[in-house]
């Protein structure tokens, strides 16, 4: 199974304002709705580090503040 990590960026000013993404890629019937930053963890790495990876490459900011939040298990 594939773990996935998504951050859920907040405003310092308003933290009921949060930054979502919306995609360049054409992902079917997904493309053109918003998300969350993240993506999927790589061996070895633990959740924390990938998601500042992940934030680093979709939108070149360096993560100095984060803490987990929330785990859900998801089995098909």
């Amino acid at each position: 199974m594939k773990k996935v990590v998504v951050g859920i960026i907040s405003s310092k000013t308003n933290p009921k304002k949060y930054l979502l993404a919306s995609s360049k890629k054409d992902f079917g019937k997904y493309t053109g709705y918003y998300y969350p930053i993240g993506g999927h963890v790589d061996n070895g790495e633990d959740e924390l580090t990938a998601l500042k990876r992940e934030i680093k490459e979709e939108l070149s900011v360096n993560v100095t503040t984060a803490k987990k939040n929330h785990t859900i298990i998801r089995r098909r």
